[in-house]
């Protein structure tokens, strides 16, 4: 027992050296890049970096912007999530809608991101586009997921179900869902950072007022590189910490569920 509490501890630091060995590399490599930039205008040196980060934190604005453009990147995911699934598991016992979809989702998937920003903003306003465009990209992303998920469930469980006299609803609830859901978390939980992501990326070009995008439009526009570069770790921190959480909570769910 003592030699696999030994064996499980290596593990855990073997797998947290390689994230630590990986950080610390570009950190010397990004170290050595602004020393051969000799600008903070064009790469400042991490020191630089951290000092603007640490200013930002402590900023109202910043947690005012952080907050509303974490709960855009949410409102797509939860809305994107809800209507991927009930297509999916509609389409995946009317095979006429699944024909009828297809098309629709290559088409979504095909439409240019920074295009259909352009035509949001006037359509829809500045606040309104970012979360837009993230459900036309995450939607369709997250329905094919589902759709594969359900299209490898077992299908002679389903048929057993059946033969029991199961109805559609009693299928997709009790069978469909719980074998499908594990196939499919690890997609779902990736989709909620590729939200905040385009969330960001159309908050930048829609200018959208109080968001992080807006002002990583202002840090470009006033040449702030060291406040472009903390905003951005700050977002990639931010879409890894959601995109756990979620992972975590579905997988939770999953257990008391199945």
């Amino acid at each position: 027992m003592k030699r696999q509490l030994l064996k499980k501890n290596a593990k855990i630091l073997k797998n947290a050296a390689y994230p630590v060995a990986v950080i610390a590399i570009v950190l010397i490599a990004w170290y050595f890049a602004a020393i051969a930039a000799d600008s903070e205008f064009i790469l400042p040196e991490p020191v630089a970096t951290l000092r603007a980060l640490t200013a930002l934190l402590g900023e109202p604005g910043f947690w005012t912007a952080f907050g509303a453009t974490v709960l855009r990147a949410i409102a797509a995911f939860i809305s994107s999530l809800a209507a991927a699934l009930v297509l999916a598991l509609v389409s995946r016992f009317f095979k006429p809608l699944e024909s009828l979809l297809s098309p629709l989702v290559s088409v979504l998937r095909a439409l240019p991101t920074m295009a259909v920003v352009l035509l949001l903003i006037v359509w829809a306003g500045a606040r309104k586009a970012p979360v837009i465009v993230a459900v036309m990209v995450l939607l369709p992303t997250l329905y094919a997921a589902f759709t594969e998920a359900l299209g490898n469930v077992n299908r002679d469980v389903i048929d057993m179900a059946k033969i029991d006299g199961a109805s559609r609803l009693t299928l997709a609830l009790r069978f469909y869902l719980p074998l499908a859901a594990p196939l499919a978390s690890r997609s779902t939980a990736a989709c909620v950072s590729l939200g905040l992501k385009l969330t960001v990326a159309a908050e930048v070009l829609a200018s959208t007022a109080k968001s992080i995008g807006m002002m990583m439009q202002l840090a470009r526009i006033y040449f702030d590189v060291a406040g472009l570069i903390a905003l951005t770790v700050l977002t990639v921190i931010a879409a890894l910490v959601l995109e756990k959480l979620v992972y975590a909570l579905l997988s939770l769910s999953f257990r008391s569920w199945i």
